[in-house]
């Protein structure tokens, strides 16, 4: 995260709490977050920052930020997990096998999941994009 986007985050957080981190001054805390969270992108701390704000009383602290940071990777490391399992290792097309030689085709193309196997439920909650995939990558790195 940059500077700016550091300063833009924290006036975020200073118009809803307009006393926050009052003791130790806006440069210190602006300085104090850039640091902590330099190898982090903008989106996932405004995710973050966001998420905390829409139930705290309080300004939310650079720990609290590093925890829901680390609750929401979980949660795309989870997906990505799932999307890897039903769709990552299946065969680039379906050979639209009959189920006797199914087994046989799917220990050719290496699947672990037939493609015709998949329920709608499977692919609704976990089918991702290319572009989804690697959106979670470069944030997971």
């Amino acid at each position: 995260m940059t500077k700016a986007e550091t300063s833009k985050l924290l006036a975020a957080i200073y118009a809803i709490f307009p006393r926050a981190y009052e003791k130790a001054g806006a440069e210190a805390t602006r300085d104090a977050w850039e640091i902590m969270f330099e190898n982090e992108q903008y989106e996932v701390v405004k995710t973050a920052v966001k998420k905390i704000l829409q139930t705290s009383r309080y300004a939310p602290t650079i720990s609290e930020v590093n925890a829901e940071i680390a609750k929401y990777k979980d949660g795309l490391r989870a997906r990505l997990s799932q999307y890897n399992f039903y769709f990552g290792d299946m065969a680039p097309e379906c050979k639209q096998c009959t189920v006797k030689e199914r087994l046989e085709v799917v220990v050719k193309c290496g699947a672990r999941k037939c493609p015709r196997e998949t329920s709608a439920y499977e692919k609704q909650q976990w089918y991702l994009t290319d572009k989804q995939v690697q959106q979670i990558k470069i944030i997971l790195k």
